[in-house]
């Protein structure tokens, strides 16, 4: 069975990644797909959660601690 990894951009990340990302990660998306662009953490990481999608995101201080994908 083929596992795909499915990411989940926050808006910390430029959604222009998604470009150079599509041929390796071909779900992989930005909160920017799905209007969550200006959404809290917390409402991104449930949707993430839900969608079944790993959240890769850009921070100083991890906002997700001890939370997986």
């Amino acid at each position: 069975q083929h596992r795909f990894v499915r990411l989940l951009f926050d808006q910390n990340i430029s959604y222009r990644v998604l470009g150079y990302l599509k041929d390796v990660f071909s779900e992989a998306v930005h909160v920017k797909d799905f209007d969550l662009q200006f959404s809290t953490d917390l409402k991104i990481w449930n949707f993430a959660k839900e969608s079944r999608r790993c959240q890769r995101y850009r921070a100083s201080i991890p906002d997700f601690y001890g939370r997986r994908c």
